[in-house]
Protein backbone atom coordinates (compact mmCIF):
# COMPACT_ATOMS: atom_id res chain seq x y z
CA UNK A 1 0.00 0.00 0.00
CA UNK A 2 2.77 2.43 0.97
CA UNK A 3 4.78 1.56 -2.13
CA UNK A 4 1.70 2.33 -4.20
CA UNK A 5 1.29 5.71 -2.47
CA UNK A 6 4.95 6.46 -3.15
CA UNK A 7 4.51 5.59 -6.83
CA UNK A 8 1.29 7.62 -7.07
CA UNK A 9 2.82 10.69 -5.39
CA UNK A 10 5.86 10.50 -7.67
CA UNK A 11 3.60 10.03 -10.69
CA UNK A 12 1.43 12.95 -9.60
CA UNK A 13 4.37 15.32 -9.20
CA UNK A 14 5.96 14.16 -12.44
CA UNK A 15 2.60 14.32 -14.26
CA UNK A 16 2.05 17.89 -13.08
CA UNK A 17 5.53 18.80 -14.30
CA UNK A 18 4.92 17.00 -17.60
CA UNK A 19 1.55 18.66 -18.18
CA UNK A 20 2.87 22.08 -17.22
CA UNK A 21 5.67 21.85 -19.75
CA UNK A 22 3.89 20.04 -22.60
CA UNK A 23 0.68 21.89 -23.47
CA UNK A 24 -1.12 21.17 -26.74
CA UNK A 25 -0.82 23.89 -29.36
CA UNK A 26 -3.75 24.62 -31.62
CA UNK A 27 -2.87 25.03 -35.26
CA UNK A 28 -5.37 27.58 -36.40
CA UNK A 29 -5.20 30.10 -39.13
CA UNK A 30 -7.49 33.05 -39.62
CA UNK A 31 -9.24 31.14 -42.42
CA UNK A 32 -9.41 27.75 -40.59
CA UNK A 33 -12.71 26.51 -39.37
CA UNK A 34 -13.39 25.31 -35.83
CA UNK A 35 -13.35 21.73 -37.17
CA UNK A 36 -9.63 21.97 -37.99
CA UNK A 37 -8.92 23.10 -34.43
CA UNK A 38 -10.93 20.20 -33.01
CA UNK A 39 -8.91 17.70 -35.04
CA UNK A 40 -5.64 19.25 -33.84
CA UNK A 41 -6.77 19.07 -30.21
CA UNK A 42 -7.92 15.46 -30.66
CA UNK A 43 -4.56 14.52 -32.20
CA UNK A 44 -2.73 16.25 -29.37
CA UNK A 45 -4.89 14.35 -26.85
CA UNK A 46 -4.06 11.00 -28.47
CA UNK A 47 -0.36 11.86 -28.42
CA UNK A 48 -0.57 12.84 -24.73
CA UNK A 49 -2.22 9.49 -23.92
CA UNK A 50 0.61 7.65 -25.68
CA UNK A 51 3.16 9.83 -23.90
CA UNK A 52 1.47 9.17 -20.53
CA UNK A 53 1.60 5.40 -21.06
CA UNK A 54 5.31 5.64 -21.79
CA UNK A 55 5.77 8.03 -18.86
CA UNK A 56 4.02 5.68 -16.41
CA UNK A 57 6.09 2.70 -17.59
CA UNK A 58 9.31 4.69 -17.20
CA UNK A 59 8.26 5.95 -13.76
CA UNK A 60 7.51 2.42 -12.61
CA UNK A 61 10.83 1.12 -13.95
CA UNK A 62 12.80 3.95 -12.28
CA UNK A 63 10.96 3.38 -9.00
CA UNK A 64 11.56 -0.39 -9.06
CA UNK A 65 15.24 0.08 -9.93
CA UNK A 66 15.70 2.62 -7.13
CA UNK A 67 13.95 0.41 -4.58
CA UNK A 68 16.07 -2.61 -5.55
CA UNK A 69 19.33 -0.63 -5.60
CA UNK A 70 18.45 1.02 -2.29
CA UNK A 71 17.64 -2.33 -0.68
CA UNK A 72 21.00 -3.70 -1.84
CA UNK A 73 22.76 -0.56 -0.59
CA UNK A 74 21.12 -0.74 2.83
CA UNK A 75 21.81 -4.46 3.19
CA UNK A 76 25.23 -4.88 1.60
CA UNK A 77 26.93 -1.50 2.05
CA UNK A 78 25.44 -0.03 5.23
CA UNK A 79 24.71 -3.48 6.68
CA UNK A 80 21.36 -2.38 8.08
CA UNK A 81 19.11 -4.94 9.66
CA UNK A 82 15.48 -5.45 8.74
CA UNK A 83 14.34 -3.39 11.74
CA UNK A 84 16.29 -0.30 10.63
CA UNK A 85 15.14 -0.74 7.03
CA UNK A 86 11.54 -0.90 8.29
CA UNK A 87 12.13 2.30 10.29
CA UNK A 88 13.48 3.97 7.14
CA UNK A 89 10.39 2.88 5.19
CA UNK A 90 8.16 4.19 7.97
CA UNK A 91 9.93 7.58 7.86
CA UNK A 92 9.66 7.63 4.05
CA UNK A 93 5.95 6.84 4.17
CA UNK A 94 5.21 9.41 6.89
CA UNK A 95 7.15 12.04 4.94
CA UNK A 96 5.19 11.29 1.77
CA UNK A 97 1.90 11.37 3.68
CA UNK A 98 2.75 14.75 5.21
CA UNK A 99 3.73 16.18 1.80
CA UNK A 100 0.57 14.74 0.24
CA UNK A 101 -1.54 16.19 3.05
CA UNK A 102 0.05 19.62 2.51
CA UNK A 103 -0.40 19.51 -1.27
CA UNK A 104 -4.02 18.32 -1.01
CA UNK A 105 -4.78 21.21 1.35
CA UNK A 106 -3.62 23.79 -1.20
CA UNK A 107 -5.60 25.46 -3.93
CA UNK A 108 -6.06 22.61 -6.38
CA UNK A 109 -6.24 24.89 -9.42
CA UNK A 110 -2.52 25.66 -9.24
CA UNK A 111 -0.27 23.15 -10.95
CA UNK A 112 3.08 24.34 -9.62
CA UNK A 113 3.96 25.05 -6.00
CA UNK A 114 4.42 28.67 -5.00
CA UNK A 115 7.62 29.83 -3.32
CA UNK A 116 5.87 29.51 0.05
CA UNK A 117 4.77 25.98 -0.87
CA UNK A 118 8.28 24.95 -1.87
CA UNK A 119 9.59 26.37 1.43
CA UNK A 120 7.01 24.33 3.34
CA UNK A 121 7.91 21.16 1.44
CA UNK A 122 11.57 21.95 2.21
CA UNK A 123 10.76 22.16 5.93
CA UNK A 124 9.00 18.80 5.80
CA UNK A 125 12.00 17.31 3.98
CA UNK A 126 14.43 18.77 6.51
CA UNK A 127 12.42 17.37 9.42
CA UNK A 128 12.49 13.88 7.96
CA UNK A 129 16.13 14.14 6.86
CA UNK A 130 17.00 14.97 10.48
CA UNK A 131 15.10 11.88 11.65
CA UNK A 132 16.84 9.78 8.99
CA UNK A 133 20.24 11.15 10.05
CA UNK A 134 19.48 10.06 13.64
CA UNK A 135 18.41 6.62 12.45
CA UNK A 136 21.43 5.99 10.21
CA UNK A 137 24.11 7.96 12.02
CA UNK A 138 26.15 10.75 10.44
CA UNK A 139 28.53 8.56 8.46
CA UNK A 140 25.89 6.23 7.00
CA UNK A 141 23.62 9.20 6.32
CA UNK A 142 26.40 10.80 4.25
CA UNK A 143 26.86 7.51 2.39
CA UNK A 144 23.12 7.32 1.71
CA UNK A 145 23.07 10.89 0.40
CA UNK A 146 25.97 10.02 -1.92
CA UNK A 147 24.12 6.88 -3.10
CA UNK A 148 20.98 8.96 -3.83
CA UNK A 149 23.02 11.68 -5.57
CA UNK A 150 24.76 9.08 -7.75
CA UNK A 151 21.41 7.50 -8.64
CA UNK A 152 19.99 10.90 -9.64
CA UNK A 153 23.14 11.62 -11.66
CA UNK A 154 22.55 8.40 -13.64
CA UNK A 155 18.95 9.50 -14.26
CA UNK A 156 20.20 12.85 -15.52
CA UNK A 157 22.73 11.20 -17.83
CA UNK A 158 19.95 9.01 -19.28
CA UNK A 159 17.70 12.06 -19.84
CA UNK A 160 15.34 11.03 -17.04
CA UNK A 161 15.79 14.04 -14.75
CA UNK A 162 11.99 14.30 -14.40
CA UNK A 163 12.21 11.25 -12.15
CA UNK A 164 14.49 12.78 -9.50
CA UNK A 165 14.64 10.70 -6.30
CA UNK A 166 14.37 12.76 -3.14
CA UNK A 167 14.29 10.29 -0.23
Amino acid sequence: MNKLLFILLGASVALNFFLATNDAVLESDVNDELHGDQISVAQAGVQKEKDMGKFEKTLSKVHDTYENDKQDFFTNILRLGSEDISKYQELRDKRLEEIKKYINGRNKEKVMLSKKGRVQIGKINEEYNTKLRKLLGKSDYREFKKFRKDFNKKLLEMGLEKFYVGY
